[in-house]
């Protein structure tokens, strides 16, 4: 959501007849829904290619001149887990205001897509203020215990390039699949959900904790029930 209020979301409800499937919609605070709802127009979709590219994840900056989105492909038929997915930037056009990737995406992003290996998934960015000057990402890491790791890139300046990405530290202990960071508007805690269990499969113990801002020998998690 943007500082107007302005909520965007990701759904399959009119897919594949309509392959834009972002929506959005102004949030209504006392009914606690979005009223004015419409597919994100944009050209960034994967449109017109093999089946089946889905933008499944997506970010919105403070005043709402970044969009952060991951276009996916999943094999027909879709299975639960994306074969590809890259993590993109796209900015309104004046013309019309729908949305097109950034001319210099690929510049942008391309430490964050490149970290650890560029074939792993990369997905569920988040951005920390107006300019996004820290992105934190998700990346899914190869022969690793966890399965997933929580990373952030940072930058100078709203048309730099993001840095060398660094893995977010997290106490030892038996979990799986820490993803989804999502940074609080004053930067100082993150909430991302994970797996605690040892075994994937037949585990349902899915937690939301969140970690405060510190050093990584005095840090603090806590389980959100």
């Amino acid at each position: 959501m943007d500082n107007n209020h302005n909520f965007y979301w990701v759904s399959t409800r009119d897919y594949p007849g309509n392959p834009e499937n972002l929506m959005t919609g102004v949030f209504d605070y006392i009914m606690g829904g979005s009223n004015n709802v419409f597919h994100v127009p944009g050209t960034f979709y994967v449109i017109g290619e093999e089946c089946c590219w889905i933008t499944m994840d997506q970010e919105i900056n403070e005043d709402g001149s970044l969009l952060f989105y991951v276009n996916a492909f999943f094999p027909f038929p879709p299975g639960q887990i994306p074969q590809f997915s890259n993590i993109s930037v796209a900015i309104r056009n004046p013309d019309d205001g729908s949305w097109m990737e950034h001319p210099r995406a690929k510049e942008i992003l391309a430490t964050v897509n490149n970290v650890v290996d560029p074939i792993q998934l990369r997905y569920s960015p988040a951005s920390l203020g107006p300019d996004s000057l820290e992105l934190y990402f998700t990346v899914r890491i190869p022969n690793d215990t966890s399965v997933s790791g929580l990373f952030v890139a940072k930058r100078t300046s709203k048309d730099d390039p993001f840095g060398a990405p660094e893995r977010i530290f997290m106490p030892p202990g038996p979990y799986l699949e820490p993803e989804a960071p999502t940074i609080s508007k004053d930067g100082q805690t993150l909430m991302f959900n994970r797996l605690d269990c040892i075994g994937k499969y037949g585990c349902n113990a899915s937690n939301i904790y969140v970690m405060n801002r510190l050093t990584p020998s005095s840090l603090i998690i806590n389980k959100i029930d």
